[in-house]
């Protein structure tokens, strides 16, 4: 694991680099690491950021890109209501501690299910920012492209259905 030391100057931090690949002792610290660094450096990479290194699974994948969305939407102010800061803290909870999840690098096919309504829960939230609080919404997305992130992600795994995709897609593709 990486870490900036005490003291370190802001436009130092996070200078290193991280690289998985078929070699790399995968654990789920090391894949969160990654999606991090991923997102710092090439925040609208989509072709890169949806793709997971050789040695990881497509489940273990979703569930740490979920983790980091959770993360990013927290530590934002596009969490209008309060209830949408419960409902993440709450996914975040479950994303920590349930059963399914004990072993994030071998997460079994039927957790699937309630990552699929976990990305559905996290795009309500986008969606009723979107509509609700339009320049918000673009700030933000422009800011760390999040939205575009969990829904080239949801199309990509097929976590969320394509008729419940209300919001006007984002310019960005694979």
């Amino acid at each position: 694991m990486f870490r900036n030391l005490p003291g370190t100057k802001e436009e130092d931090c996070y200078g290193w680099e991280i690289k998985l690949d078929e070699k790399s002792n995968l654990t789920s610290a090391s894949v969160q690491e990654y999606i991090q660094y991923l997102v710092r450096n090439n925040p609208d990479d989509m072709g890169v950021l949806l793709n997971p290194p050789g040695n990881c699974d497509d489940l273990t994948w979703i569930y740490e890109h979920l983790c980091q969305i959770c993360i990013e939407v927290n530590g934002n102010d596009i969490s209008v209501l309060d209830r949408s800061i419960i409902q993440m803290n709450e996914m975040i909870y479950q994303l920590k501690t349930n059963k399914l999840f004990s072993n994030k690098l071998m997460i079994p096919g039927e957790a699937k299910q309630l990552l699929k309504n976990f990305f559905k829960q996290v795009y309500l939230i986008f969606d009723h920012v979107y509509y609700n609080h339009r320049e918000i919404f673009e700030r933000f997305e422009h800011m760390n492209y999040l939205f575009s992130r969990l829904v080239l992600l949801s199309k990509k795994y097929d976590l969320i259905h394509l008729d419940d995709l209300t919001v006007p897609e984002m310019p960005l593709t694979l």
